[in-house]
């Protein structure tokens, strides 16, 4: 699957759970630190480390 098809995936799972929708879903990995330099400027950019935050992860 495609980070955007997982990325919809997420979204949907959220809105049929009844949870707020989130203001970005991010696409992280651990073994090779893909996405993990936009995750954090983003965080940096938009809360400034000041607010709260959820991060939810899965492994395979």
């Amino acid at each position: 699957a495609t980070s955007r098809r997982v990325e919809q995936w997420v979204r949907l799972r959220l809105r049929q759970a009844g949870l707020p929708r989130p203001q970005a879903v991010f696409m992280t990995s651990a073994v090779n630190g893909f996405g993990v330099k936009e995750l954090l400027g983003r965080l940096r950019d938009d809360m400034g480390f000041r607010a709260d935050l959820w991060v939810v992860g899965a492994q395979n």
